[in-house]
């Protein structure tokens, strides 16, 4: 039974719970979260730790690319057509986007109408660049050494200090560059981070809750310092120690819930809180500052646990048996990444670690 890493759950929903106050304030007023696209960098470290661990062994054994790519598309693709289908309340001129985006493909008519690259819901493009450079590694995996990671990552991070900007980039074709660039080196940064724990080299073992208050200082980062102190140092650093983390029984279920939601509630917020903000504004209410914000956070995490079990995975369990599943041979019991200890930790011996 594959390790499940409950303090790398409780990272994805506090991270995600801080996109989603992010977006509402923006829209119904406040700015307390206004750097919580720092999350999306450690969405894409924590990413490229759970895939090498997922299926860095299964690769070896045999998995095809094509049988990687289905897994991901069933895995990503359900929740993705949610967030689709409420973004559909865009304007009718927005209509021209929907072959691209049916396919999960960004806009192909930029500079035309709409310069985003997913104007249904813009917070796909991470989406997007995560499923390819997921593919990317599935088909060459076999070349993203220690010494090759190594050289990936300087040169990334050396180009993210020259041009980053602000660090918020990613979202439009102007910016679609830079934000490859973040993918491009945080994620290859998980995937080392996962040889080196696989090779014994550890980081000390905190409390889960010291990761996620770290994750949240770096909120709190100098706009000046967003890019080498929290995108390039920062991120991976807290990814570093959250894979170690001990996780003690009374915040296991928090955590495991946590996780559980972030991908759903990641997914499907923004274009849950525009259709929101247009019914308000077409009956003329205008809430105070805070409310909204508020109000979404108490009750969109709900609502994502149970997409994610009465929708999710009813429709993934489906698209696994139509489009078939590789053999038991090759998905195997992998090996866990650390030998079991002594007196296992609530998050040592947990149920199969998801893969999103």
């Amino acid at each position: 039974m594959q390790k499940r890493y409950l303090t790398i759950d409780g990272l994805r929903g506090v991270a995600a719970i801080c996109v989603l106050a992010f977006h509402t304030e923006v829209i119904f007023g406040g700015q307390t979260f206004k750097k919580a696209y720092i999350a999306v960098d450690l969405f894409f470290v924590l990413s490229g730790f759970v895939i090498a661990a997922s299926y860095q062994e299964r690769l070896q054994r045999g998995l095809t690319g094509w049988q990687f790519f289905k897994i991901r598309a069933i895995r990503l693709y359900p929740v993705y057509m949610i967030g689709l289908a409420i973004g559909l309340s865009a304007p009718i001129i927005s209509y021209f986007y929907l072959p691209f985006a049916i396919f999960g493909l960004p806009n192909l008519l930029p500079h035309q109408m709409s310069d985003w690259l997913y104007p249904f819901n813009i917070p796909a493009w991470t989406l997007f660049f995560e499923f390819i450079i997921n593919m990317v590694y599935a088909l060459t995996w076999r070349f993203w050494s220690a010494r090759a990671l190594s050289i990936a990552i300087v040169a990334s991070g050396t180009l993210l200090l020259l041009f980053g900007g602000n660090g918020d980039k990613g979202a439009t074709w102007a910016s679609a560059p830079l934000g490859m660039l973040r993918c491009c080196y945080a994620f290859p940064f998980g995937v080392l981070l996962h040889k080196l724990h696989a090779a014994g080299y550890r980081a000390p073992a905190i409390p889960g809750l010291a990761c996620l208050a770290g994750f949240l200082a770096l909120l709190l980062t100098p706009t000046g310092y967003v890019v080498p102190v929290a995108i390039v140092a920062g991120a991976p650093l807290v990814a570093a120690f959250a894979v170690s983390a001990e996780t003690g029984k009374t915040l296991a279920p928090l955590f495991s819930t946590l996780g559980t939601l972030s991908y759903a509630l990641y997914a499907v917020h923004f274009p849950l809180v525009l259709l929101t903000s247009r019914i308000f504004l077409k009956l003329n209410i205008h809430p105070a500052p805070y409310v909204m914000p508020f109000a979404f956070i108490a009750s969109i995490p709900p609502a994502c646990v149970l997409i994610d079990r009465y929708y999710d995975g009813p429709v993934r369990r489906y698209l696994t048996q139509v489009l078939g599943r590789p053999p038991a041979s090759i998905l195997g019991t992998p090996r866990r990444v650390f030998p079991a200890p002594a007196k296992p930790a609530v998050n040592r011996v947990t149920p199969q670690q998801r893969t999103d």
